[in-house]
């Protein structure tokens, strides 16, 4: 390489890094002045002015004029532009299908959902691709950046492959981002649900000051996401993070995985059902046995209370392995906390003073997973990694 080809390279490595450093200053802070970023980033005046001109020209950033009542001219404030350059996040679930469309702050601009009645892989691949093409003809003539997806069970993130899902028929090694980049044209990646929602909550939910923590969703089933120094840890080959896979009963009731006494089989919603059926009761939606324990009958306000100690168990020994700074809980069964969370915290407190403390946060973010597959793609955006910004 030539001494001029080579100083040109430099530069532009320089350029790229100061632009990001810009785009990351105005996405957790703006709207600001072009002095208050400056101020914030450490770069040159004449840095920040050249990068947001070329910013604002392709419609990435944004001039906000606002009057503060003082002589004289008033700075424009830059901020993201919340009309252009989108993104699609998906989150397919077995309690049924939800589609946002956000801005590249993570502002949600449409929501879409569909529920499922048919559990069969082609017929909920037919669902998605439908779901898709109405979001998509939703956002008409806007820029989409890309597609994240959220997917429950075993998946291959680097691959964008759904390995394994328990709950569709004949879901096997499925090239989720393979069918949905041939069908859209669109950039796609995939990941395990609760790392998405985990990043949900590290960019716009409560675990915004948390570099190292767990977030455990709780839905029809249980997952969790292991952030570790502000990323997401996906273990040697993905399949980190499978807590409702934890032994909590040797022995014990057994799971669709193949093991028996799964933390799953008893705080889940799943769970939730299958130990109401060990007691007779068969034929209710868990938010209809929430219901019946909300208002104190049994076996319904029993089989909560168990389930709040096995969850308390399961804490404890996370904090103790991980040592997070806080644990969050998310999904849709802590919607029931005033049932589950007694019992969860007594389990908590008999365990008290052993090591650290168990720090737990409740999520109250709307479609978490959802949210959290758009962030993977605006996280590529902000990083500068495979999506062109300039």
């Amino acid at each position: 390489m030539g001494q001029l080809e080579h100083r040109s390279v430099k530069h532009d490595s320089m350029k790229r890094a100061n632009l990001l450093n810009l785009l990351d200053v105005v996405r957790n802070h703006g709207p600001l002045t072009k002095k208050d970023i400056q101020a914030k980033s450490g770069l040159s005046w004449g840095a920040v002015s050249g990068i947001s001109a070329e910013l604002l020209a392709k419609k990435i950033l944004t001039e906000e004029k606002e009057s503060n009542g003082a002589m004289g001219r008033t700075p424009a404030l830059l901020n993201i532009n919340g009309e252009d350059n989108l993104i699609v996040g998906l989150d397919i679930n077995v309690s049924g299908l939800t589609a946002l469309v956000t801005d590249l702050k993570c502002g949600v601009r449409y929501k879409d959902t569909q529920t499922l009645s048919d559990f069969h892989k082609d017929a909920v691949l037919s669902r998605v691709g439908g779901l898709i093409s109405s979001v998509l003809n939703n956002a008409r003539q806007k820029k989409i950046l890309g597609i994240g997806v959220a997917m429950q069970g075993s998946v291959d993130a680097k691959n964008g492959i759904s390995r394994f899902s328990p709950f569709f028929d004949g879901w096997r090694d499925v090239p989720l981002q393979t069918i949905l980049e041939d069908a859209t044209g669109l950039p796609v990646m995939v990941a395990h649900d609760p790392n998405c929602t985990a990043l949900a909550e590290k960019w716009v939910g409560c675990a915004q000051s948390g570099s190292d923590f767990l977030l455990i969703r709780m839905s029809f089933g249980i997952g969790m996401g292991i952030v570790q120094h502000g990323e997401i840890y996906d273990g040697y080959d993905g399949a980190a993070g499978e807590v409702g896979h934890m032994t909590v009963e040797p022995g014990g009731e057994p799971c669709p995985c193949g093991s028996r006494g799964c933390l799953e089989m008893y705080c889940s919603g799943r769970g939730v059902l299958r130990q109401l059926e060990k007691r007779g009761v068969t034929g209710v939606s868990v938010k209809e046995a929430a219901e019946e324990a909300l208002i104190g009958r049994e076996p319904y306000k029993c089989v909560f209370e168990d389930a709040g100690r096995y969850l308390g168990l399961a804490a404890v020994s996370l904090n103790n392995l991980f040592n997070p700074q806080f644990i969050v809980i998310s999904g849709d069964l802590p919607g029931y906390q005033s049932l589950m969370l007694p019992s969860m915290n007594e389990t908590l407190l008999s365990c008290r003073g052993r090591f650290a403390p168990v720090n737990l946060l409740e999520s109250s973010l709307s479609d978490a997973a959802a949210l959290g597959a758009a962030v993977l793609i605006a996280q590529k955006f902000f990083s500068g990694q495979d999506i062109k910004i300039l």
